[in-house]
C-alpha cells in the first residue's frame, strides 16, 4: 500500500474533513451570484410573494415544483429582509446544505454494493467540485432534489420501502426527474409486489400532502399549476427549437423528412434509451447494475436538456463520478470530460459559435457513456473493486 496524501487509507480517514471542507465552501458561494439571472428575476420575487401570503401558481406563476419556493419563503421568514447579503445566503443555504449532503450517501451507497473505493473517490470529488459551487451562487435548486433521489436509492438498497417512496416524492417537488427512480424499484421488486405497493403509497402520501398546502390554501387547481409547468423551457424549447433542431440539421444532410415527423422518430428513440436499461436490469436484476442504469438514465435526460439550462449536469455528475470510478477506474476520464463540457458551455459568450463546443463535448461525451454502459449490461459481468 501506498503512504502519505496518495494512501486510500488516508483519505478514507479524512473523508469527514474533506465533507465538511466542501460544505464550507458552498456557504462561502452563497452570497454571490455571478450570471445575475436566477437569483434576482426568479429567487427573489417568488420567495417574497409566497412570504407575503400570495399563493403560488394562482398569484405568482411559475413553471417548477412547489418544495423549494417554499424553502425560500420560510427562510426568508427566519432572517428577514433588511440585509441583502444575509438574505441570499439564508436563500441558497437549503441546495448548500443538500449538496454538502450527497457525499455521505455516495459514499454508503457505493459500500452497500461492494463498490467502497469508487465511492470514497467521487464522494471526495464531488465535495469540492466547481460544478455544485457555481450552480450554488446561481440558486441553482437542483441539488435538493438530486440529494432525494440519491438518498432513495440507499433506501432501495437498504429495503426500506415506503421511505424509498417518500423520498423520490420529496425530490419530484423539487424538479419532476426524480420520478425515472421507479423504473428501477419495480424491476428490482419485481417479485416482491408489497414493496412496490408501499412505496407508492410513500409516493402519494407525501405528494398529496405537500401540494393540499400549497394549493388548496389559495384554491389553486391543478391544472393551474400544470399550466405553469408546461411553460418550462425544458418543454417549451429542448425539444423543437434546440436540440432536437440541431439534430435535425444535421441528419437533413442524410435524410430529406418533415421536421414534424423527425420529431416523432426522435421522441420514440428517446424514450427507447430511457427504458432499454431497465429491460437489461429485469434481465438480471442486480442491485449493483443500479448505477449502469441510472448513469444511462440521467446521461439520456441531463445531456438531452442541456440545451437550454446547463445546470442539469448536476442530474448526472453524482452518478457518472461512482460509474467512472469503479472497475479499477478505467472510465474515469468520462466524468472529467463531463465537466469539462459543463465549463465549455458556461463561457458560451466568449466561444465562438456559442453552444457549439460545450454542446459537442457533451453530446460525444455522453453518447460514449451509453455506448458502454449498454455494451456492458448486455455483454460483460460486473466486476466489483472494493479494496482499499
Amino acid at each position: 500500500m501506498t503512504s502519505g496524501l496518495i494512501s486510500l487509507e488516508f483519505w478514507e480517514n479524512h473523508r469527514y474533513h474533506i465533507w465538511i471542507i466542501g460544505f464550507v465552501l458552498r456557504i462561502l458561494v452563497t452570497p454571490f451570484d455571478p450570471l445575475e439571472i436566477d437569483y434576482p428575476n426568479y429567487r427573489i420575487p417568488i420567495a417574497l410573494g409566497l412570504a407575503n401570503g400570495k399563493g403560488l401558481y394562482n398569484e405568482i406563476h411559475y413553471n417548477q415544483m412547489p418544495l423549494y419556493p417554499y424553502l425560500s419563503a420560510i427562510m426568508i421568514l427566519m432572517v428577514g429582509t433588511e440585509n441583502d447579503l444575509i438574505m441570499a445566503m439564508a436563500i441558497k443555504f437549503p441546495q448548500a446544505l443538500a449538496d454538502a449532503i450527497i457525499p455521505y450517501f455516495l459514499y454508503e451507497i457505493s459500500r452497500d454494493i461492494n463498490y467502497k473505493k469508487a465511492g470514497l473517490i467521487s464522494s471526495l470529488i464531488y465535495s469540492v467540485n466547481p460544478i455544485s459551487l457555481f450552480e450554488i451562487s446561481n440558486a441553482t435548486f437542483h441539488p435538493i432534489a438530486s440529494l432525494f433521489s440519491i438518498v432513495s436509492i440507499y433506501l432501495l438498497i437498504r429495503e426500506k420501502s415506503f421511505l424509498v417512496g417518500v423520498t423520490i416524492s420529496l425530490g419530484f417537488l423539487v424538479s419532476q426527474y426524480p420520478l425515472i427512480i421507479f423504473g428501477v424499484v419495480i424491476v428490482l421488486w419485481k417479485n416482491e409486489p408489497d414493496k412496490i405497493v408501499n412505496s407508492i403509497l410513500g409516493f402519494i402520501t407525501i405528494t398529496t400532502i405537500i401540494l393540499g398546502f400549497v394549493l388548496i390554501p389559495f384554491d389553486t387547481s391543478l391544472r393551474q399549476m400544470f399550466d405553469d409547468l408546461s411553460k418550462h423551457p425544458v418543454y417549451t424549447e429542448t425539444g423543437y427549437q434546440n436540440t432536437s433542431r440541431d439534430l435535425y440539421t444535421l441528419f437533413n444532410h442524410f435524410l430529406d423528412i418533415p421536421f414534424s415527423i423527425y420529431f416523432q422518430i426522435w421522441s420514440v428513440i428517446f424514450g427507447i434509451l430511457l427504458l432499454f436499461p431497465l429491460i437489461l436490469l429485469y434481465r438480471n436484476p442486480r442491485q449493483e447494475r443500479i448505477i449502469d442504469v441510472l448513469t444511462m438514465q440521467m446521461t439520456l435526460l441531463s445531456i438531452f436538456f442541456i440545451s437550454n439550462h446547463t445546470k442539469h449536469t448536476l442530474w448526472l455528475f453524482p452518478w457518472v463520478l461512482i460509474w467512472g470510478f469503479r472497475k479499477d477506474g478505467k472510465n474515469i476520464i468520462l466524468p472529467f470530460l463531463i465537466f469539462l463540457g459543463y465549463f465549455l458551455r458556461r463561457m458560451q459568450g466568449a466561444l465562438p459559435g456559442k453552444y457549439l463546443i460545450g454542446d459537442s463535448v457533451l453530446g460525444i461525451t455522453g453518447a460514449l457513456i451509453m455506448y458502454i454502459i449498454i455494451n456492458d449490461l448486455l455483454t460483460k459481468p460486473v466486476t466489483i473493486n472494493s479494496s482499499l
